[in-house]
Order: structure tokens, then C-alpha cells, then sequence
């Protein structure tokens, strides 16, 4: 992999002085908060209260009585009726050519009642739809035309 300085750029050339332009400050009183204070300001300690000395707590015992011993009921019995949730049989056979949804025809006219197109009179309403200005009306039509699935 290659640097983009691995050209022959030199940091070193000489490039000219640019000068700056003076330009007149009107004057302006300054607001800092630096301005404000004077270094014969008087100054007050304040009285903090003395902090004793604290060592470090002892180290707490834990007491193992205060959860109760596990339990141990042995092996479990099996299920009357067997473990259903690991028998892959209670699940009914694959079906080998895999999962595709029904499909239901859309008729014209409920996508022009879900999208308030009004269909003319005599005109292909799937065309009318398809040339319909909203995206969602149009791209839809496009899809559940006859003939186009």
C-alpha cells in the first residue's frame, strides 16, 4: 500500500510572506471576568472543619448459612406422555417443496378503494392505477397486475 506522500512533495520551499491587513478596532470596553477582578481583592479562606483520620473498614465475613443447600431430587422422571419438545416426529412431516404463502388475487378496484382512486368508466383499471401519480398506488398495480405476477 502506497503513502499519497510518497510523492515528491517538499515541506521545506520557501513560499512567501502573506501580509495581513490592519484593520482599526473600534473600541470596545472589556466585559471579561478577568477585567472585573483586581489583585488586591480580599480574599477569604474559608473555614473547613477538621477531617479525622478514617482506616479502612474490616473485611466482612460472609456467611455461608444464609442460603439454604441445594437441592438434590436426583434423576428426573420421564413424562407420561414423553418430551414433546424434543420429538421432532410431534411436529408433523417437512413438506419437501418448502414453504410458500397462498396467494389471493387482488381485485382493481379494492386497491383504487384503498388508495381513493376514483376508476373511469370503460377504462382498464389496472392501467389507470399503474399511471397513478402516488408511487405506492402505482407500484402496487404494477405488481397485482394480471398476467404480470
Amino acid at each position: 500500500m502506497t503513502d499519497h506522500w510518497d510523492d515528491d512533495f517538499d515541506f521545506d520551499d520557501d513560499l512567501p510572506e502573506v501580509e495581513q491587513p490592519e484593520f482599526d478596532q473600534p473600541d470596545i470596553p472589556d466585559t471579561s471576568v478577568e477585567a472585573d477582578l483586581q489583585d488586591d481583592t480580599p480574599w477569604d479562606e474559608p473555614d473547613f472543619p477538621e477531617i479525622a483520620d478514617v482506616a479502612d473498614p474490616e473485611p466482612v465475613a460472609v456467611d455461608d448459612t444464609v442460603f439454604p443447600p441445594s437441592l438434590d431430587v436426583g434423576e428426573l422422571p420421564e413424562p407420561v406422555d414423553g418430551f414433546p419438545w424434543i420429538d421432532p416426529g410431534t411436529l408433523g412431516a417437512a413438506d419437501p417443496s418448502g414453504f410458500s404463502a397462498p396467494v389471493e388475487a387482488v381485485r382493481a378496484d379494492e386497491l383504487a378503494a384503498y388508495a381513493g382512486v376514483d376508476l373511469p368508466e370503460g377504462a382498464d383499471p389496472w392501467t389507470v392505477l399503474a399511471a397513478d401519480e402516488d408511487p405506492a398506488t402505482s407500484a402496487l398495480a404494477r405488481w397485482w397486475t394480471p398476467g404480470e405476477q
